[in-house]
């Protein structure tokens, strides 16, 4: 039996849909009217198939709803759109071009998504979000307010992107990692765990944000660096090449740490400060100013790296050691 009948043509080429049936799992009864839709090829007439507009909802042009779909208020869906499963484009949601909806999904407030993303499981889109390009959104992953989610990136689990914030490329975020903000995200770049990303922060390249780390101000992340457990970076300190920050280090102000270098513990690099090639600090080291620290030298414990100071080669500066002005230390 048929599900719904078309009504009279409106002005603008649509037809207002009317209930034949009771649709229990919809809350429509026999006699409903409904949204409106270009032909009953937008909305299935199949036995079984509980699908509904809704309101002053609209789908036209090549786009279906099927399965359990309800698509409702202000809601459109054009193009060559497909919303099945349990999907829900409420509000003034807009799902067009070749985009994909099923699973339980909502898409609400003003959010769009478009050309060939797929949203699904129990994903969410909402505020002034846009999905798009390629892009998959699953899990219980979530972009809203003005995000901007496109290419091929990828975000599922618990993770969240919103503000002003734009995730693109080949990037994942996923588990319960934040991208906010004014931050972009692109590349192959992986923000995972609970990191958060956040104010005007840049992280790209094949870098990977984890754990409870932090990067945020105007700090960059990229090469193929790493960043984890409860580091810090900030400012418009930089990390790159293959270097990691990890433990509770913190790098900030105008640093660089780079090369294959290692900063970890309760570590700080500040100021102007340079660590690189395979130059390792660690424990409660500081190493602030102008100061440099590369070749394979270690520097640990509780000393201190300041002004002009270089400490290169093999060098290890340990304990309460001070290095400070235009002082070199090679081994």
């Amino acid at each position: 039996m048929a599900k719904y009948e078309l009504l009279d043509q409106d002005t603008d080429g649509f037809f207002r849909i009317r209930a034949l049936r009771d649709i229990p799992t919809a809350g429509v009864l026999t006699g409903d009217l409904g949204g409106r839709v270009a032909s009953e090829a937008n909305l299935s007439q199949e036995d079984g198939d509980n699908a509904w507009v809704f309101d002053e909802a609209l789908v036209i042009e090549s786009a279906c709803a099927f399965d359990n779909a309800q698509i409702k208020d202000n809601a459109q869906v054009y193009g060559y759109a497909q919303i099945f499963g349990a999907s829900v484009v409420c509000e003034y949601g807009c799902v067009y071009g070749d985009a994909w909806l099923y699973g339980s999904p909502v898409i609400s407030g003003n959010a769009q998504v478009f050309e060939g993303a797929q949203v699904y499981d129990n994903a969410r889109a909402y505020g002034n979000a846009s999905i798009h390009g390629n892009s998959q959104l699953f899990g219980a992953a979530e972009v809203y307010e003005y995000a901007d989610f496109y290419e091929n990136a990828h975000a599922y689990d618990a993770a969240k992107m919103y503000g002003n914030a734009k995730i693109y490329g080949d990037t994942i975020v996923c588990e319960s990692a934040q991208v906010l903000g004014d931050a972009q995200v692109y590349g192959m770049a992986v923000v995972t765990g609970e990191a958060l990303v956040y104010d005007s922060a840049r992280i790209y390249g094949m870098t990977m944000i984890s754990g409870g780390a932090q990067v945020y101000w105007y700090a960059m992340i990229y090469g193929d660096a790493r960043v984890q457990e409860n580091a810090r970076v900030y400012g418009n300190a930089q990390v790159f090449e293959r270097a990691t920050v990890s433990g509770g280090a913190q790098i900030y102000e105008n640093a660089r740490v780079f090369g294959d270098s290692r900063v970890r513990g309760a570590a700080r690099v500040y100021g102007f400060a340079q660590v690189y090639r395979d130059a390792q600090v660690y424990k409660r080291a500081q190493v602030g100013a102008g100061s440099r620290v590369y070749g394979s030298a270690r520097v640990t414990d509780d000393a201190f790296i300041g002004e002009e100071a270089r400490i290169y080669g093999t060098a290890r500066i340990a304990g309460t050691t001070r290095v400070e002005g235009n002082e070199r230390v090679e081994q």
